[in-house]
């Protein structure tokens, strides 16, 4: 996880009370390259270059799943 450069935050309004239930951080541009930067090192050294199209499907298949639950 990386620290986002601007430090800004906006609300996430309960739609039903219009009450705050969460702060979402709010990047810009730097935050954006940076973020960049860190998956573009994390795709060239880690295992996703090497995996094959089986495993990464089963890996994008489990992913999905857990979303739905």
């Amino acid at each position: 996880m990386i620290s986002l450069t601007s430090g800004k935050t906006f609300p996430t309004l309960d739609p039903r009370t219009g009450d705050v239930i969460a702060l979402v951080a709010e990047g810009d541009h730097e935050d954006v390259d940076q973020a960049v930067s860190v998956a573009r090192k994390a795709f060239d050294h880690g295992p996703w270059p090497k995996m094959t199209a089986y495993v990464f499907s089963s890996l994008e298949l489990f992913f999905n799943n857990v979303q739905i639950l």
